[in-house]
């Protein structure tokens, strides 16, 4: 057993590292059924997905949801601003995607564009204030069910789980290439 899995803290670890295993193979085109595969919680196509919260932006779509979630969920967790190429390949999209999903990101008050100090022809993408509240609203509604599903988890089940999710998650074929 690692000293990770002993560590009174590493079942919120694991819960994390499996949650976000999980949200790549959903939300990224590479999971088992892909954004165009996807239904809403009825299990009905939805075209158009409401977040549950009332000031939560509205995006069109599960998928258009789920590729505005990643862009967000890599802002909320990344310490520094990212150009809209790293966005396209960090979240798996193509830059044209990425340029709209920012655009829309920015519209919903999610995002904001920032020259970068090092380069006046590059331009950042920056979480607003409401964008960061939103990424951890996110983060922890996808936790909830998680966390409740993995109580009866060993700590060494966690970690195995996690483990091996990852490496399910990294090896998945990426279909948008």
């Amino acid at each position: 057993m690692s000293n990770r899995a002993s560590d009174e803290n590493s079942d919120s670890g694991f819960a994390g590292e499996i949650a976000e295993s999980l949200f790549r193979l959903r939300g990224s085109g590479r999971g088992p059924r892909g954004p165009r595969g996807l239904r809403g919680p009825t299990g009905q196509h939805e075209p158009h997905v409401h977040s549950p919260h009332d000031h939560a932006p509205h995006i069109q779509g599960f998928a258009g949801f789920m590729a505005i979630a990643r862009a967000v969920d890599l802002l909320g967790k990344s310490k520094e601003p990212k150009t809209v190429s790293e966005i396209a390949e960090e979240i798996g999209v193509d830059q044209p995607r990425a340029t709209r999903l920012v655009q829309q990101g920015v519209s919903r008050g999610l995002f904001s564009r920032e020259a970068d100090s090092d380069d006046a022809r590059r331009t950042l993408v920056v979480l607003t204030d409401h964008g960061r509240e939103f990424s951890s609203r996110l983060r922890s509604e996808r936790r909830a069910p998680l966390d409740a599903a993995l109580a009866n988890f060993s700590a060494e089940e966690k970690e195995s789980l996690a483990r091996l999710l990852k490496k399910l998650a990294d090896n998945w074929p990426d279909r948008s290439r």
